[in-house]
């Protein structure tokens, strides 16, 4: 069944255009489903549930952090593959899919040595997170390519509406949802829907426009040339120091915070998605 546009019937644009642009904020919005679970109190209270310590909790969560120096990476391997949509397809199948083996793990082998249990989640998580580094890289560099710049404010404000509107609702059923199954069945359940949400979402990106990518610089360039280019730029450079400052302190808080309001005010899921989605969104 062909898909009808709902958003920016009366834009001036042709017909392609407006269909990609329908397609990224339904992928988008199913992906914000995805993405409410694996950032937030869910998927902090699934690692505390493993009985794991402050600092291994604080270890664990960092991990996603830590997958952005593999950024660098996977511009240049973009380069190399000479698509945007094949580099954000492989990295959005491996980073969504890997949720659903991790949350099952503790379900499926409940007698499994503890360490052993933590171990094969990291490493899931490490993978997920590499692959969500493919993903992000692959997203901001083909968006620009496809939609004017004419329009990409009304683009994005449209888009960030509904994603926006999504992650609220998805929210509260999420939270519903876990206070209603407790333990890892609840995650078990919560998670594997979201994945397949996640996964669904790329779906729609297999019909956007791809175009092509100019590979005749990165050929040339080598891996540690990117790095150099980039801390060259000097008001970049400036950039990247206050947005480590800010990313710092924003991830000292924010994991600790989720187990603050789980462990020591005692607030269920509902109570937490709700007072976080609310003032957030």
């Amino acid at each position: 069944m062909k898909l009808r546009p709902i958003f920016f019937n009366k834009l001036d644009v042709d017909d392609r255009l407006k269909l990609d642009m329908n397609r990224i904020i339904i992928a988008s919005s199913m992906g914000a489903i995805f993405l409410t679970a694996i950032s937030g109190p869910p998927f902090s209270g699934f690692i505390r549930s493993l009985g794991v310590s402050n600092m291994l909790y604080g270890v664990l969560m960092a991990l996603p952090v830590i997958s952005g120096l593999f950024q660098v990476m996977s511009a240049y391997l973009m380069g190399q593959i000479g698509s945007r949509k094949k580099t954000f397809l492989i990295g959005g199948f491996i980073h969504r899919f890997l949720y659903i083996p991790m949350v099952l793990l503790p379900l499926l082998f409940p007698a499994c040595e503890k360490s052993i249990m933590i171990a094969a989640i990291v490493f899931f998580m490490m993978l997920s997170a590499i692959g969500d580094s493919f993903n992000y890289v692959a997203f901001y560099s083909w968006m620009p390519a496809i939609i004017p710049e004419n329009i990409r404010g009304r683009f994005f404000s449209c888009r960030q509406a509904v994603y926006t509107l999504t992650t609220l609702l998805s929210g509260l059923l999420i939270g519903y949802i876990l206070d209603l199954a407790e333990g890892f069945v609840g995650f078990a359940i919560v998670f594997s829907i979201v994945s397949i949400f996640g996964l669904s979402a790329l779906i729609f990106y297999f019909k956007i426009y791809d175009p092509p990518l100019n590979t005749e610089n990165n050929s040339k360039m080598k891996f540690t040339g990117i790095w150099k280019s980039t801390l060259d730029h000097k008001d970049y450079k400036q950039y990247l120091i206050f947005w480590a400052v800010w990313i710092f302190g924003y991830n000292m808080a924010v994991p600790f915070y989720n187990i603050y309001m789980l462990e020591y005010l005692k607030m269920g899921y509902t109570h937490i998605m709700l007072s976080t989605q609310v003032v957030l969104n």
